[in-house]
């Protein structure tokens, strides 16, 4: 992932035309609670925050 990451922030710093428009990218760990009627309910009606155990930047690419 981190690869990926770095090479699409040389892809778009690459253009000389142009000024880059690249900002820090985050790579996140999510943790989320079990997939349960409940939960999925509340994630229809109150989008995923609630649904968020554990949340972690594991790094930021510049």
């Amino acid at each position: 992932m981190r690869q990926v990451v770095r090479e699409l922030r040389d892809e778009v710093t690459s253009d000389e035309d142009e000024e880059p428009s690249w900002s820090p990218v985050r790579i996140e760990r999510i943790e989320l609670l079990a997939p349960t009627t409940q939960n999925v309910l509340t994630l229809l009606n109150e989008g995923i925050g609630p649904l968020i155990q554990r949340y972690e930047i594991v790094e930021t690419i510049a």
